[in-house]
């Protein structure tokens, strides 16, 4: 887990009420594994959440790049006008996210997701795919979402099409959950040629490893 905590300015709210957004939080290679990791030592026994409400989810689906800077201010904008409805879908997108990282780190794992949370993002794969619309560009076609759209649900969605993709076309066997063994749990898609990656980052999980070994050997020497 990268624990860097250089904020990212998003443009929405002032540096020093981000929700522990920084960029090396986005580790993972798809925009679904950055969700997962939304949380730290997800695989410990006291994990912290760093999202806190709608409008940080908004926020960081701004920095992800999931939306764009202008839809995350008309989100949040609209969620203060639609307090029930924010709630509602802070808590679905909470309960989303869980739902899949118990698949992606099952998988990492080589277990078989549970069926009741293949149905629960089901749901949220359903919704977003389902509102997808064609449209012409110059040399093609593009799939998207409307412009404009104000459903507060809006922020999930290009995360379940991430989702989607990468269960349903993306390389599963390069997925892989952080070793570091206090429980940091984040995952990433590993992209060295080799498949020999094991941490979130050398700078933070890989590095203390790397100490521990360190340390280990030269107690080793001293006790010999």
């Amino acid at each position: 887990m990268v624990i860097n905590t250089k904020h990212i300015r998003t443009g929405i709210r002032p540096q020093e009420a981000q929700i522990g957004i920084h960029p090396g939080m986005f580790i993972g290679g798809a925009p679904c594994l950055d969700f997962a990791n939304t949380v730290d030592w997800h695989a410990g026994g006291a994990p912290e959440d760093r999202l806190q409400d709608y409008a940080g989810l908004a926020e960081w689906a701004a920095a992800a790049g999931v939306v764009t800077q202008e839809t995350a201010r008309r989100l949040i904008r609209a969620s203060r006008v639609r307090p029930g409805e924010s709630e509602r879908v802070f808590k679905r997108a909470l309960a989303f996210r869980e739902s899949m990282y118990r698949i992606l780190a099952g998988i990492a794992q080589g277990r078989r997701p549970d069926p009741k949370d293949i149905a629960a993002v089901n749901g949220v794969i359903g919704d977003a795919l389902g509102r997808l619309q064609l449209r012409a560009e110059t040399g093609g076609f593009r799939l998207d979402w409307p412009e404009g759209e104000g459903k507060l649900a809006r922020v999930l969605w290009p995360i379940a099409r991430s989702l989607s993709d990468l269960l349903a076309a993306g390389d599963l066997t390069r997925l892989r959950q952080c070793a570091d063994d206090r429980g940091c749990g984040w995952l990433f898609m590993d992209s060295s040629r080799n498949r020999s990656r094991r941490w979130c980052s050398m700078d933070d999980c890989g590095n203390r490893a790397k100490a521990g070994r360190h340390f280990r050997r030269l107690k080793e020497r001293v006790a010999s």
